[in-house]
């Protein structure tokens, strides 16, 4: 159950981080399909950035000697960066893909 919970929150939060950064930008125009596209870049580039920093600082030693507490902030921090940068680049290649053709 704390799984589907986690997963909605996820999506709300994603959902609402897509429509701050579409509202912003001004080449990003908010529609339902960028902001479907933002949800989708934002949990693949979430999971992509945490998993790429946590395993380099692990080889390098930085991670294991951090406390839990510590670590927990670290993937918070980089979770919410990597959401919003992989939301990003998706809706960018959309539109990107679009204005090509």
């Amino acid at each position: 159950m704390a799984a589907i919970a986690g997963l909605i929150i996820g999506l709300l939060g994603s959902m609402t981080r897509g429509s701050i950064v579409l509202a912003s930008v001004p080449a990003f125009r908010l529609t339902a399909r960028n902001l479907f596209l933002f949800v989708i870049g934002a949990f693949l580039g979430m999971f992509a950035l945490v998993n790429v920093a946590e395993r380099t600082l692990y080889v390098l030693g930085v991670f294991s000697k951090l406390p839990i507490g510590r670590q927990n902030e670290l993937t918070y921090v980089l979770s919410f960066f990597g959401a919003v940068i992989g939301g990003t680049i998706l809706v960018w290649l959309k539109i990107r893909r679009v204005t090509r053709t």
